[in-house]
């Protein structure tokens, strides 16, 4: 009869000690959850309107290229076609002389 009253007993005990170690993992060993912070969100309606934007330096300008002129007739100039600043191609007609 004292074998029957035994195996109740280691049971129960064998309960009592799994469910003591669930506790003391959970208390103390588990890794907690990290708690992330909700990202900070700014809105703002829609408009419809006209974008400004500038943009201003200082620097120094330098030609891609620099030429030398000269003429195979000797004259006087009656007439510029371009302007300082201006574009200009290999072939186009700059002056004009008399």
């Amino acid at each position: 009869m004292k074998k029957r009253k035994i195996w109740p007993m280691l049971i129960i005990a064998l309960l009592v000690v799994a469910g003591g170690g669930y506790v003391a993992y959970d208390q103390f060993l588990a890794p907690e959850a990290e708690v992330l912070e909700e990202p900070t969100i700014q809105t703002t309606l829609v408009t419809r309107g006209d974008l400004v934007i500038t943009a201003s330096g200082s620097g120094e300008l330098m030609p891609s290229e620099e030429v030398q002129l000269a003429f195979q007739t000797g004259g006087a100039v009656v007439e510029v076609l371009v302007e300082v600043g201006d574009w200009v191609l290999a072939g186009d007609v700059l002056a004009r002389l008399d």
